[in-house]
């Protein structure tokens, strides 16, 4: 056991317009989905391609694997937080996409700009930034 601590934060994107479409895409650059919002999660400011379609789920699912998530985060293996977690598994909640990834353009933007996400016509807001945990 160690003093570790895994920041977690919450942010809801959303499209400024409403004919914009957030994509998502599985692994092989299929389309998955096409939302006007999307729920995702940042691990130690690290964005994580988990996205969830409510708030409710991905809290739901970052408290359940909090362990998990502090363990991978102290040995900085932030990709592999969710690397063993198949639609199948009981873990996972019906809409939460795992191993999905978003437009490139758009997820670099959060990557590099978080501010100024907005140029490119979306709106990022942190919702939950309250997932501190020691264990």
């Amino acid at each position: 056991m160690t003093n570790s601590i895994a920041y977690v934060k919450v942010y809801l994107l959303r499209a400024i317009f409403e004919s914009r479409k957030i994509k998502i895409f599985d692994q092989n650059d299929k389309l998955v989905d096409e939302t006007d919002k999307i729920f995702l999660a940042s691990i130690d400011n690290h964005i994580i391609p988990v996205f969830a379609d409510s708030r409710k789920e991905i809290e739901n699912f970052i408290n359940d694997n909090k362990d998990r998530i502090n363990e991978l985060a102290e040995k900085g293996l932030y990709n592999d937080i969710f690397k063993d977690i198949k639609p199948e598994n009981q873990l996972m909640e019906k809409g939460l996409y795992l191993h999905h990834k978003l437009d490139s353009s758009i997820l670099s933007k959060i990557d590099t700009v978080k501010n100024n996400i907005d140029s490119i016509g979306y709106i990022l807001r942190i919702i939950n930034n309250k997932f501190l945990q020691r264990y």
